[in-house]
């Protein structure tokens, strides 16, 4: 894979700087007193490097002018670990997810694998580990970002917290934040770098968690105006940027009229089987919007968006053209071993605690 994560937080850096004093006939380097030949060697090397003689360093490839990306999703699992009954077939089930994820990429060099919130909760496995076995199962499949849906929150603050912790993967969420501190809850934005593109993703959560009982601690902001800011922040140190949203497919259409400069939209919570990709027509500045995704619920689908970029003549790469599709997570795909391991001790615990003569789906 070669995608890689790099935080959304500029590094700390110190920097050291050596000085040089020099008097007609004598030099100074470092503190260290230096005879006549010495400076009349400065005198040279001077010399050298202004008539060209010196080796210059090699200069850095040119961005390429057009490139391929695809983006796998998920959305709304609601901790349907594994597979389950629907239609008397056998469907879904993280560990199949993984197997084909990893099909694809073998195919898809630059790849990357976002997740839109909604994890878990609703079920079994959610009720007794909250969120755990589902969080590092993403880990085993090299998730590189989430963003907070509103399913994560049932659990309390000092869970989502925990799970967070976990997660070797940047959680977002850039429209929330903690009223007594003023800071965010999560991660606001990450960028990743796929095939040599810097890609900002930011996250937005559902509003409606302001009226959640236990969150009143919590201030929700404005999607407008936080997906704005976003944008003003990401645009001057990325080529793309995507929205990983869990705020419903009617809101990221009007998000992507409102908000112009988002080039994708991965969305959760309404639960939008989008069999084929959208793309707004146009933005209230109007250029053409951004390209909205979305995969359903349940683990059912594994998204695929494949993109071709191009580079214009600022720098500045844009949706030249895309074609995507919702991949079937059926029993035609064998478990991910790694996937399966992780799994196994959370699932072995659920069957012992689980009533008499119950059934678990498989």
């Amino acid at each position: 894979m070669s995608a890689t994560h790099r935080p959304w937080w500029p590094a700390n850096r110190d920097s050291t700087r050596g000085g040089l004093s020099v008097r007609p006939g004598i030099g100074f380097v470092g503190g260290i007193r230096r005879g006549p030949l010495y400076a009349l060697g400065s005198l040279s090397l001077v010399l050298l490097v202004a008539a060209g003689a010196w080796p210059s360093a090699p200069k850095a490839a040119a961005p390429p002018s057009a490139i391929k990306i695809t983006i796998l999703h998920t959305n709304d699992t609601h901790g349907e670990v594994d597979p389950f009954l629907e239609g008397g077939n056998s469907v879904g089930g993280m560990a199949r997810r993984a197997t084909l994820i990893e099909r694809i990429r073998a195919s898809h060099p630059n790849t990357l694998l976002l997740d839109a919130g909604d994890l878990w909760e609703r079920k079994p496995y959610s009720t007794l580990y909250h969120g755990e076995p589902e969080v590092r199962a993403l880990n085993a499949m090299g998730y590189q970002a989430m963003t907070i849906g509103n399913n994560e929150f049932p659990g309390g603050l000092d869970n989502l917290r925990k799970r967070m912790s976990e997660a070797r993967f940047p959680v977002l969420s850039a429209n929330i934040r903690v009223r007594s501190t003023g800071r965010y809850l999560a991660t606001p934005y990450t960028v990743l770098t796929c095939g040599g593109l810097r890609v900002g993703v930011f996250g937005l959560t559902a509003p409606r968690i302001a009226s959640y009982k236990g969150l009143e601690g919590l201030q929700v902001l404005d999607l407008n105006a936080t997906a704005q800011e976003m944008v003003r922040l990401l645009k001057p140190k990325t080529d793309l940027i995507v929205a990983l949203t869990h705020i419903g497919y009617p809101v990221d259409l009007w998000l992507g009229f409102f908000v112009p400069g988002i080039d994708i939209i991965v969305g959760g919570d309404s639960h939008t089987r989008l069999d084929r990709p959208y793309r707004v027509p146009k933005t209230r500045s109007g250029g053409v919007g951004p390209v909205v995704v979305q995969a359903g619920d349940r683990g059912l689908w594994l998204g695929e968006l494949d993109v071709t970029l191009k580079r214009d003549q600022s720098g500045r790469y844009s949706v030249a053209s895309y074609q995507g599709r919702l991949n079937p997570i059926t029993a035609d795909l064998s478990p991910d071993p790694r996937v399966a391991a992780v799994l196994a001790p959370f699932e072995k615990r659920l069957k012992e605690r689980a009533p008499a003569g119950s059934v678990m789906s498989h």
